[in-house]
């Protein structure tokens, strides 16, 4: 893997806010060589993982869209307004 340079290296200091000294630039180069190797370790063990992806299935009972009465539903809300549900405010206005 190729180093970083050392004007990479300034840059992302730069970028970062970071004040290094002369003597760290080369300390620093290294540390991000050896994240930046850990990450492509990271990224070449994910490549031969397989990830099998499942929908949520109901095993017991098939999907059926049931056509209902809403009046009937919103009746047994605690309160409501016309056809509507009311549900207390949970963010707080500022």
């Amino acid at each position: 893997m190729a180093k970083i340079s050392r004007q990479e290296i300034l840059r992302i200091a730069w970028l970062s806010r970071i004040a290094l000294k002369e003597h760290e630039i080369d300390y620093m180069g290294g540390q991000l060589d050896e994240v930046i190797s850990y990450a492509h370790r990271v990224c070449d063990t994910a490549a031969d993982v397989t990830v099998v992806m499942h929908k949520n299935v109901n095993l017991f009972r098939e999907d059926v869209a049931i056509q209902t009465d809403a009046q009937a539903i919103v009746a047994e809300a605690p309160k409501k307004i016309q056809n509507y549900f009311v549900v207390p405010i949970v963010i707080e206005k500022e």
